[in-house]
């Protein structure tokens, strides 16, 4: 059994989102796993290709407010169940999904 390579280490989550693969409109998806780098997403969407560019959003409660927060994103990989992402946003703001999702989650006393 080979080590998974990754850039970052993900944190299990069950997430909703919404992706939109370029030229197409939003579509709800599941969130499974989360990191700085990237996420995996549960979707039935067919039309994801490796190497697509994709937009990734989430909303997040912050202060009693519901907000929308959206990342390009690039598919790394598909299965028959979703997608892997890899951010494409800068470190900073894929960091800042990263925590206000965490900030969020404890807030409500989930892990």
């Amino acid at each position: 059994m080979s080590a998974e390579r990754r850039d970052a280490p993900r944190f299990p989550i069950s997430l909703d989102c919404a992706l939109k693969p370029d030229h197409l409109g939003f579509q709800a998806c599941r969130m499974r796993d989360l990191s700085q780098a990237g996420a995996f997403v549960v979707t039935n969407r067919r039309r994801l290709t490796d190497h697509s560019r994709v937009e990734l959003a989430v909303r997040i409660s912050r202060g009693g407010k519901v907000e929308m927060v959206s990342f390009p994103a690039l598919v790394r990989y598909v299965t028959p169940d979703g997608a892997g992402l890899y951010f494409t946003a800068t470190s900073d703001q894929s960091r800042s999904l990263l925590d206000m999702v965490m900030a969020n989650r404890r807030h409500r006393g989930l892990p």
